[in-house]
């Protein structure tokens, strides 16, 4: 296998993660939280292997760079996604009691919370 070869299959499995990531992508759920977020780790091992392929010379076509290139920044907005609602998620769960990994939209809990006249 070429450095060439590595680096383009460096960069399709971290864009796999990714698009894994995406796919199991729901703010409200910590539990999918938490999995976008394993997912997004293992695209970014991904990504740091096609950087060491890419600096021992490999070389890399245009199209090739662009989704190098675009694929750093799609995980970069994806992971401050994931840490936000990772953060909204437990927050919630404290404010309210919970002490679970994911708080139901159609909980009770969710609305005397956050309800004024119980403040």
């Amino acid at each position: 296998m070429t450095t060439g070869d590595q680096l383009g299959e460096c960069v399709g499995r971290a864009e796999n993660h990714m698009h894994g990531a995406l796919k199991n992508w729901d703010a409200g759920s910590l539990p999918h939280c938490e999995e976008c977020c394993e997912l997004l780790r293992r695209a970014i091992a991904e990504l740091e292997g096609a950087w060491q392929a890419a600096e021992k010379g490999a070389p890399a076509s245009a199209a090739v760079k662009k989704r190098l290139y675009q694929l750093r920044a799609d995980v970069a907005v994806m992971v401050r996604l994931v840490d936000a609602a990772t953060a909204f998620c437990r927050g919630l769960a404290l404010r309210i009691g919970a002490g679970g990994n994911q708080v139901s939209g159609d909980s009770q809990a969710v609305v005397s919370a956050w309800s004024p006249r119980e403040a």
